[in-house]
């Protein structure tokens, strides 16, 4: 079935609805997996006794976001299951929210490859650079399509069933979610990098996070 056919009200079955719960739950698994396995490393090899809190804050930060927006897009994905259908609001939409959860699904799994990968890269550059670069490469189409390709070109399939301010509201929830993403990483990475704050630093961190896999094979200094 097309991805227009679904978001038309009387066309969104339950199966859908789960095949999505699914992944928000492989998903959730994973980002408590990465956040585990992370500190675990840090037990076998402390670095002068730092605090893992700080040391792993990379971690720590798309740990915390990835489990927010799952939640989130689990929350959206059993909401639309109680909605009536059709709807004349926007936020009273099953279709809406729907897509909304889709949308944060791929949040999820880009938080989700950001917790699990960027440690591990960055450990592999210490013994082999080149292989941490084409690794860090590799990821980064994959952090564009979650971020950006994937969301945006729901999004103008969303148009072509939905009504104004359904795809309205879709737009703005994408672009405030997108934002918290990026500006919420940055932050973390001008505190990891112990870099004093300065609009300039933040833009330039902010910068970074469009491009982020290919900063996980500089290893961080021990603070």
């Amino acid at each position: 079935m097309a991805f227009n056919d679904l978001l038309i009200d009387k066309n969104l079955d339950i199966a859908v609805i789960q095949n999505r719960l699914n992944v928000a739950g492989l998903a959730l698994t994973a980002l408590f997996f990465s956040g585990s396995f992370s500190i675990a490393l840090h037990a076998l090899n402390n670095r002068g006794g730092a605090d893992f809190r700080v040391e792993f804050a990379q971690v720590e930060g798309p740990l915390v976001l990835g489990v927010l927006f799952g939640i989130a897009a689990i929350c959206g994905l059993l909401l639309c299951q109680q909605l009536s259908r059709p709807s004349h609001h926007w936020f009273t939409s099953s279709r809406w929210w729907f897509a909304v959860s889709n949308i944060w699904l791929y949040f999820t799994l880009s938080q989700a490859m950001s917790a699990g990968l960027s440690e591990m890269i960055s450990g592999i550059s210490m013994f082999h650079p080149l292989v941490s670069q084409s690794m860090a490469v590799l990821a980064t189409p994959l952090w564009w399509l979650l971020l950006f390709i994937a969301p945006i070109h729901l999004i103008k399939r969303a148009r072509d069933v939905f009504d104004a301010a359904e795809a309205r509201m879709l737009g703005v929830v994408y672009t405030v979610s997108v934002l918290i993403i990026l500006a919420l990483n940055a932050e973390v990475f001008l505190v990891r990098g112990a870099e004093r704050f300065s609009i300039g630093s933040f833009l330039y961190n902010f910068a970074l996070q469009i491009v982020q896999p290919m900063t996980w094979p500089n290893p961080w200094q021990p603070m």
